[in-house]
């Protein structure tokens, strides 16, 4: 799903009915959803998600609460990426879950990296993907500016990590709040056992004509 940064709106935090999910906000349902989530390595990254509790643990892995056991849905291609930041990265990795469109999310913001699951797609290696705002200044990535949410009149909001904005999520939308958003597409290597592999042909199926004006 894209998402659309519409103009923040101009009225401070305390201003919101609906709390947004920070640091501050509720701070007795986090502590308990982290006495039911053992293992758990950053405080700020237990979200709730149908019905059920998602988590970064102690291992750099991504878990969920079946029941009353814990089953890993991260990769290692995921795993990996987590791994590469600092013990204070970990720690302080936050994560929140919403819906939209049918799909429930679980989206983690690891220091600068921000990685997505969906919780609606069976095959783990297809239910991961990253998130990223493009800096108009270096036209580096950095981590999705959202780092937090409520569902709030009918709308997802997100709040900005940085400045206290608050965005909206829309699917539609084709810009971070006027900025350009760029899409990368990868695929996981093709085992062949070890021997090479050569293709023929590459054929790539995309929906023209959609997209802004310019």
């Amino acid at each position: 799903a894209q998402t659309r940064f519409p103009e923040a709106s101009k009225s401070p935090w305390a201003s919101w009915t609906a709390r947004l999910s920070c640091a501050g906000e509720s701070r007795r349902r986090r502590s308990r959803s982290i006495r039911r989530t053992p293992s758990t390595w950053a405080k700020g990254s237990p979200a709730q998600i149908d019905n059920t509790v998602l988590w970064l643990d102690n291992k750099g892995m991504v878990q969920i609460l079946r029941g009353y056991e814990n089953k890993r849905v991260s990769t290692h291609k995921e795993e990996y990426r987590i791994r590469l930041h600092t013990n204070a990265e970990l720690r302080d990795a936050t994560a929140f879950a919403y819906a939209q469109e049918g799909h429930s999310f679980y989206q983690l913001t690891v220091g600068n990296e921000t990685f997505v699951y969906d919780a609606a797609i069976q095959n783990p290696e297809a239910a991961w993907h990253k998130r990223a705002y493009l800096v108009p200044s270096t036209g580096l990535p950095i981590q999705h500016r959202a780092i937090c949410h409520a569902f709030f009149s009918g709308k997802n909001l997100g709040g900005d990590f940085e400045n206290g904005k608050v965005y909206s999520y829309d699917s539609a939308a084709y810009t971070d709040n006027g900025d350009t958003m760029q899409a990368i597409w990868t695929f996981r290597h093709l085992d062949a056992q070890g021997l090479p592999v050569s293709y023929d042909g590459l054929e790539i199926e995309v929906e023209s004509g959609v997209g802004t004006q310019t």
